[in-house]
């Protein structure tokens, strides 16, 4: 991936990350009961998503520059599994999350999103294709920089579509989730042959 590529998309995760991280901190309280677009999920519960999604991406980059591709503790081979069977595990480790944090669910948002704006601020050209476990597959830390924004563009629109109906998703996000399609509707779609069960 061209090094200018990668770094003007560390710019859009890190101005995203910025616009995010002050809208949640001055939402209402009444606001993280408040519904998302994710069907089973309030804001809190949101919230607390992108706390461990985000602490799983910053551990993953890390573990891939220091060339350690290896599944975590209790997740699977790379590409040993899609999207659609560990949903429920997503789930859970969702309400594991809120449930840990309690009351510093935004304390630790901020706290997460900190960090990894603070690691993807670091990188440079040497680190782009450093290879780093994904449960999807193996992807380089270029791959985290897009899946990155991707959760911010996403899960930001899941966010504000319902708190403020005339939201859309800004322009820029478009190339990069244009970008991901391929890749994430072949990780999210088993096809007919295979038992779900399976995979």
């Amino acid at each position: 991936m061209p090094q200018d590529f990668s770094a003007r998309r560390v710019q859009l995760a890190l101005a995203e990350s910025q616009r995010q991280k002050e809208y949640v901190n001055a939402l209402p309280p009444d606001a993280f009961a408040k519904p998302t677009a994710c069907e089973r999920w309030d804001v809190s519960d949101l919230i607390a998503h992108l706390v461990m999604a985000t602490g799983f991406q910053a551990n993953m980059i890390r573990r891939g520059l220091q060339d350690d591709t290896s599944p975590p503790d209790g997740f699977p081979d790379a590409g040993a599994l899609r999207a659609p069977v560990v949903a429920d595990v997503v789930h859970q480790l969702m309400v594991a999350t809120k449930e840990q944090l309690g009351d510093q669910l935004l304390p630790a948002f901020n706290a997460t999103y900190d960090e990894i704006d603070a690691l993807l601020a670091s990188l440079g050209p040497a680190d782009w294709d450093h290879p780093c476990y994904h449960p999807g597959a193996v992807i380089p830390v270029s791959g985290f920089v897009n899946l990155r924004l991707m959760e911010l563009y996403v899960h930001g629109w899941d966010m504000r579509s319902r708190l403020e109906p005339t939201d859309h998703l800004p322009p820029e996000s478009w190339p990069v989730l244009l970008d991901l399609l391929p890749h994430f509707l072949s990780y999210m779609v088993v096809p007919t042959s295979e038992d779900p069960q399976s995979r």
